[in-house]
């Protein structure tokens, strides 16, 4: 399975939502008619909680922003963290979305 691609161009919108302790991830179903889809999942230091964010459709690397399919702004910050508490907010989140097929994505995510 290939990872999804994303649009690389600058996101300069202001952020709305800072996510620290993140990592990317990969899910969706194995076949054409549900592709799969890169998400976002950390920990938002201004709510005291984790968050899974929806499908990424746009990232700037430089500015370390990414834009979803619901058009949240998401900034990334400090290091990754693939064993973070935060990771298992997924998991409810693969559940309500009947997810088939999840991997992680945050090396190739840093390196796009």
């Amino acid at each position: 399975m290939s990872a999804p691609t994303w649009v690389h161009a600058p996101v300069l919108e202001p952020p709305e939502v800072y996510l620290s302790e993140w990592s990317a991830f990969v899910s969706g179903w194995p076949d054409e008619t549900h592709p799969l889809t890169t998400h976002l999942v950390g920990y938002r230091a201004a709510t005291g909680k984790s968050r899974t964010s929806s499908a990424v459709v746009r990232f700037d690397m430089q500015r370390r922003r990414a834009v979803t399919k619901s058009r949240k702004v998401y900034e990334l910050v400090g290091p990754p963290n693939r064993e973070s508490d935060a990771r298992f907010m997924r998991i409810p989140w693969l559940v309500i979305n009947e997810c088939r097929y999840v991997r992680d994505a945050t090396s190739e995510f840093l390196n796009s």
